[in-house]
């Protein structure tokens, strides 16, 4: 995926001194492509610390900046200065890490790494890489179940999603077979950079659409807000995957939680840096879930929530 949004890198490094407190330094890196991406990046940290890994003595941060077209280079710079190993959210910037820096071990939050080709299995990852798999298939339908029974009627749907993404055509997939089941008409727009958001929402205006999926990318959730206020204000149910969409003013949100997906990306780290092998280590699927359901925006639509879905919902904003 090219996209013109700015990359950030933290590097969790020592410094190269002769001085020896810095000795035994732990440097992790962790490469992604917009701060929305590492939303409650702070449960990574924390469990690390609870594992026994102290900031400024065992454990230190360094932030970095890149175009977002310079994955590879950026992921070069994170295997030269020497980390242990690099943690990444998103397929694109893995796949980055894999090209660029194939020794170093990975540790990744991604859709599929077995589609993406981030592993041979999942059970033996048979690579540098390991991690959390989000399910992004499964969830995805999920997410046109919850549209459904939400909005009973809803029959023309508009589907955002950026084609250049390597995991969007499975999910594009998994939703289309969700809707031809579920009597819905999807049509889909191309959203590749941020320029293009404006032209795809007027396209959701000419199409009088029964409601808005925009499919999980980088490019999309870095102008979530500007979405969900837009949906809003047209009058479309708008449903995203994660919650800081329902917190923008979209009307529902469902995903993983991410805290819980970072802790468990740190206790892989911790295992990794104690000598474990990435390529051992199965890739783990998601446990927790979040629904969040914006009641305030339903008002707004006009729409009642049913109560089969508030009774389920881990939020409800009021």
């Amino acid at each position: 995926m090219r996209s013109c949004l700015p990359l950030l890198v933290f590097v969790i490094s020592a410094t190269a001194q002769a001085a020896e407190p810095n000795a035994g330094m732990k440097r992790i890196g962790i490469l992604y492509q917009d701060p929305l991406l590492i939303t409650r990046i702070e449960a990574f940290q924390e469990t690390l610390h609870e594992l026994g890994y102290v900031e400024d003595r065992t454990i230190k941060y360094e932030k970095r900046m890149a175009a977002a077209n310079e994955l590879d280079s950026a992921a070069r710079a994170l295997r030269e200065s020497g980390v242990d190993l690099i943690v990444t959210p998103g397929t694109t910037a893995a796949l980055a890490v894999q090209r660029a820096s194939p020794q170093v071990p990975l540790i990744f939050y991604v859709a599929d790494p077995l589609s993406s080709g981030l592993v041979k299995s999942l059970a033996r990852p048979g690579g540098n890489a390991t991690g959390i798999a989000s399910l992004a298939a499964e969830t995805g339908t999920k997410r046109l179940e919850l549209l459904k029974e939400l909005l009973p009627h809803a029959a023309r749907v508009v589907v955002l999603s950026n084609p250049d993404n390597p995991i969007t055509r499975v999910q594009q997939t998994a939703i289309e077979q969700a809707a031809s089941k579920l009597n819905i008409k999807l049509r889909t727009i191309a959203v590749r950079r941020a320029d293009d958001v404006p032209g795809a929402l007027a396209f959701v205006d000419r199409q009088h659409a029964d409601a808005l999926i925009i499919l999980p990318d980088a490019v999309l959730i870095a102008r979530n807000a500007q979405i969900a206020q837009h949906a809003l204000k047209a009058g479309v149910p708008s449903i995203f995957s994660y919650r800081m969409f329902a917190e923008a003013g979209g009307l529902l949100s469902y995903g993983p939680d991410f805290a819980d997906v970072w802790r468990r990306c740190a206790m892989y780290a911790d295992k990794i840096l104690k000598g474990a092998k990435p390529a051992e280590l199965p890739v783990e699927q998601p446990t927790k879930f979040e629904l969040v359901v914006n009641q305030k925006t339903a008002k707004a639509l006009g729409i009642e929530i049913p109560q089969s879905i508030l009774v389920r919902a881990d939020e409800v904003i009021r």
